[in-house]
């Protein structure tokens, strides 16, 4: 790769691009700028000069970004949020206001219990805004440990992970593992499901790469109930498993609290299973309303 000079790159040529990146039209870009057409292409040209990359390609008056631009607009797109989000905090701090919480929630997470802490931490603390995400919960405690999100709520499985990035934790609500079958499976008709009466079916699951320590849970409830567990298909996030489930593709087995089941699903508790509910936080987080909201708790 040639030497890049990152001083002579201004954030507004990256805005430009980043407009230009979902107009797909420079017309439309220049417009939504506030710039003359000219001035944005001539921007993305050098930009493309200086990184020495080919962002776009054109096709009847219309720009499709290249594999080397996805890339970009991908990593850039989070950087402005980035840059923005500290410019709003350090304004409340120069300010002496609360600055908001960034509060990540699982995609799994339990929807109804998740209501009542939020309506219980706004109540006793109404002077700080809740800001709301929903990611899955690998990519969630990755961003807390980097300071992207103040808050995180995630599934107990994933604990040795939560502990390895050094991340602070404190139960929520301790609950049972399920299996949700979809009502098409002859299995949704049984009263009771043991772990053992599953060794015939596949599981829609993470993949270890994903998920390692769900994918460990798994075959480890396999293994004492006598079996290596069969996989239908493996999906990269939770949201994935109701599509899968309603298809009937295969079962799932996750978080009892999971909003899986429906008209299409049926969910069997696992007794003697847990898969407690944390509340995860950085312990040197120096957003100051971090301290404040904990107290609440």
């Amino acid at each position: 790769m040639r030497f890049i000079n990152y001083r002579n790159i201004r954030i507004h040529q990256i805005q430009i691009f980043l407009c230009a990146a979902d107009c797909a039209n420079y017309t439309a870009t220049a417009e939504q700028m506030n710039v003359t057409q000219p001035m944005v292409s001539k921007t993305i040209q050098l930009l493309e000069q200086e990184l020495g990359i080919i962002l776009f390609r054109k096709d009847r008056g219309k720009l499709y970004l290249t594999p080397a631009g996805r890339e970009l607009k991908f990593h850039w797109n989070n950087m402005m949020e980035m840059f923005e989000i500290s410019v709003f905090n350090a304004h409340a701090i120069q300010e002496a206001k609360n600055m908001p919480i960034r509060f990540g929630l699982g995609m799994s997470s339990r929807r109804d219990d998740l209501r009542q802490l939020i309506s219980h931490l706004e109540k006793q603390r109404p002077e700080i805004d809740l800001l709301l995400e929903c990611d899955n919960m690998a990519n969630m405690l990755q961003r807390i440990s980097r300071g992207d999100l103040d808050l995180g709520v995630c599934s107990g499985h994933l604990l040795p992970r939560i502990q390895s990035l050094r991340l602070n934790f404190k139960i929520l609500m301790e609950t049972p593992l399920a299996i949700f079958i979809p009502k098409s499976n002859p299995l949704s008709q049984k009263e009771r499901i043991a772990f053992s009466d599953l060794r015939q079916e596949s599981f829609v699951t993470f993949s270890q790469a994903s998920d390692p320590l769900y994918w460990e849970l798994l075959n480890s409830l396999a293994d004492e109930a006598g079996f290596i567990p069969k996989v239908a298909c493996y999906v990269k996030d939770e949201l994935s498993f109701q599509i899968n489930l309603e298809m009937g593709r295969g079962i799932v087995m996750a978080d009892s609290g999971t909003p899986l089941e429906g008209a299409e699903v049926e969910k069997f508790i696992l007794e003697g299973t847990h898969c407690d509910l944390l509340l995860v936080w950085r312990g040197d987080n120096n957003n100051p309303s971090l301290a404040k909201l904990m107290k609440a708790l």
